[in-house]
């Protein structure tokens, strides 16, 4: 269950502070906000419930930036949606141009949901900003979700005349100094998702995904944490976009302020074109928490498997094989063993069966179907490898080793 509260205060330079606390006890999760004044709101929080939240305001003036003698009389402390205006000078994170000519925007805050009190079964924030001058308002959107994973998106709308040019808007969350270490995947056909680590030094690392759709290089994660985490050790903060096209993950950090890490969909010039009152809404960028990637992972699922509650309610179809034949068309149960027969195109004269295949490895063979980076080049099998969708494959593989581990 998630609670939200509203925590009124003000800091030591009298500039009023609103700071919002949301709270997950039962995915032990928890972030906080702080707006101060009406400006857009920074991060203060990310990570395990805080025990003491009612003394959140007092972390503004311990976590905000110091002016720094030879710099900019404001020190850059990224917003949710950092700009010039507030002082950030690292990479752009909103490009709007109107009428061709890009703008330099100033959002300020006039309304926030919910906006008082302690709020029972709250999971979701919601502010609106506008830049009067510039004509552009935002809907940004917060959620804490039942399974610990936070997701934001923003809408843009145009209230001014001419035409309102979207190019790219990056969301992101807050990165602790001890996390110096960033973790993504990379690869190609039959060697995908490959891990690979290094370190985030002072600048901005990104990982585009440029396909039109997540291709095999894509990487799913990005994740930052501190050096040598694991899957059962270190704290861990991953970002997913959430979207199927084009997208950029990036974390970056700047020397005298907090890291940002997150990401959006990547834009083409002209793609998106805002007349007067039109709007557009980014993907849902997610994050998520955890000690070692296992509890990172586990917030994921268990959220996917939140969007379809009657999943194992309801008699699914077992496909024997998972690889390209899976588009074709499929046809009722072939035989009494349950197997469903499968056509390869229009043209095909007749179905593929799948027989049932065990395989008995930690190392699969690319005679079974894997992908994965450790299969090896060889196959095991003793029967002839086959190729084509409607070829039938070996009944029986059984790759060497763990005879314990099986799989269908």
């Amino acid at each position: 269950m998630t609670r939200i509260t509203i925590i009124p205060g003000a800091a030591n330079d009298g500039t009023n502070l609103t700071a919002v606390y949301a709270e997950n006890t039962a995915a032990d999760v928890a972030f906080a906000l702080i707006f101060p004044g009406h400006a857009l709101p920074r991060f203060v929080h990310w990570g395990r419930p805080l025990p003491h939240p009612e003394t959140l305001v007092h972390l503004y003036d311990a976590l905000k930036p110091q002016r720094v003698s030879g710099a900019l009389d404001n020190t850059a402390w990224p917003s949710i949606l950092p700009t010039q205006s507030e002082a950030w000078i690292g990479a752009q994170r909103i490009d709007i141009r109107r009428d061709g000519r890009e703008l330099f925007c100033d959002f300020a805050v006039t309304a926030i949901s919910p906006d008082a009190g302690d709020n029972e079964d709250a999971s979701m924030i919601s502010v609106d900003a506008q830049d009067a001058d510039q004509q552009v308002a935002l809907h940004w959107t917060c959620e804490l979700t039942d399974s610990g994973l936070i997701r934001q998106c923003v809408t843009v709308t145009n209230l001014g005349d001419g035409t309102l040019d979207v190019n790219g808007i990056e969301l992101g969350y807050p990165l602790p100094q001890q996390a110096v270490e960033i973790l993504t995947t990379t690869g190609h056909h039959l060697h995908e998702r490959s891990p690979q680590r290094q370190p985030l030094t002072v600048g901005r690392f990104e990982k585009l995904s440029m396909a039109g759709r997540p291709d095999f290089d894509a990487s799913l994660l990005l994740t930052a944490g501190a050096p040598g985490f694991g899957f059962e050790h270190g704290d861990v903060y991953s970002v997913h976009v959430g979207w199927s096209g084009n997208s950029v993950l990036s974390a970056e950090r700047l020397p005298y302020t907090q890291g940002v890490i997150g990401g959006g969909e990547k834009l083409f010039g002209g793609e998106i074109t805002l007349e007067h009152g039109d709007q557009y809404t980014t993907p849902w960028v997610y994050g998520a928490f955890g000690t070692g990637l296992n509890e990172v992972a586990h917030r994921f699922h268990e959220f996917v498997r939140a969007q379809h509650p009657n999943l194992a309610n309801k008699p699914r179809p077992v496909i024997l094989n998972t690889w390209e034949a899976v588009p074709g068309a499929m046809t009722p149960p072939a035989s009494e063993t349950g197997r469903s027969r499968r056509t390869c195109g229009p043209t095909a004269r007749k179905a593929s069966r799948r027989l049932l295949t065990t395989c008995m490895a930690k190392a699969w063979s690319s005679a079974c179907g894997s992908s994965r980076k450790w299969s090896i080049p060889t196959p095991t099998c003793s029967a002839t490898t086959r190729t084509g969708f409607c070829a039938p494959p070996p009944a029986v593989c059984r790759c060497k080793d763990d005879p314990s581990r099986s799989s269908i």
